[in-house]
């Protein structure tokens, strides 16, 4: 018979989880200032040797927020010794920092009911079939079966809803090609230019400052100048 293949070398797969924090000087007293609690170990005790399990707590102080990650594949007898240095900065600064390489964002989706062909049951139907919780019943007077999206933005267009195949003339599933739904970068790239703004606010305080009262300037000045002699 043929000889079974056999894997000449087991791969060692380094994850992100494997890479630990290892906090810099200064560092441990602003976990202080966040209020984050390790009860493996005491904050203050940050002079003299660290045992295993000190490291072991300081990694699960501060985890990596995806630890399945695959960094390298490592055959027998390879090692991988390496520093790693967080940095945050902005795209502006270099596109490394820019965070529309992984973003995403998705169009609000849109439910069309047809008020002529749904019935009663139907509505019953749909509102119980969603695994999303997208519709509710309310005025039955309004419409004939009350049915009502509520929550359209809560639909994953699991297409649930017309799995069965007379429903499909009675429901229609699109997306609004206008309207999207972003959720982090949006926000905090407004906040980034509040602060900005805020700041050229202050510096137009202090030039109209300097212009209302340039002789006072100038006075303090002379003083240090007094002061320095």
């Amino acid at each position: 018979g043929e000889k079974k293949k056999k894997n000449l070398f087991v791969m060692k797969i380094v994850y992100s989880g494997d890479i630990e924090w290892v906090p810099q000087p200064g560092q441990i007293d602003r976990m202080k200032e966040l209020e984050i609690s390790i009860p493996e170990m005491k904050l203050e005790d940050t002079d003299g040797p660290k045992s295993t399990e000190w490291w072991t707590a300081m990694a699960k102080a501060i985890p990596m927020v995806h630890d399945d990650i695959i960094v390298a594949k490592l055959r027998p007898g390879q090692t991988i010794e390496c520093w790693m240095k967080a940095k945050r900065g902005v795209g502006k600064t270099h596109s490394k920092w820019s965070p529309v390489g992984t973003a995403f964002y998705r169009l609000l989706p849109e439910i069309v009911i047809d008020d002529e062909l749904l019935t009663n049951n139907d509505a019953l139907y749909l509102k119980n079939v969603c695994p999303m919780n997208v519709f509710d019943i309310e005025d039955i007077a309004k419409n004939g079966h009350g049915l009502k999206v509520s929550r359209p933005r809560d639909c994953t267009m699991c297409r649930e809803c017309i799995s069965k195949a007379e429903m499909k003339d009675k429901i229609k599933l699109r997306r609004k090609r206008n309207h999207f739904i972003v959720k982090e970068l949006l926000p905090e790239a407004i906040a980034v230019l509040q602060d900005k703004c805020k700041d050229l606010h202050d510096e137009v305080d202090k030039m109209l400052a300097r212009e209302r009262h340039p002789k006072e300037e100038e006075e303090e000045e002379n003083d240090d100048m007094e002061d320095i002699d």
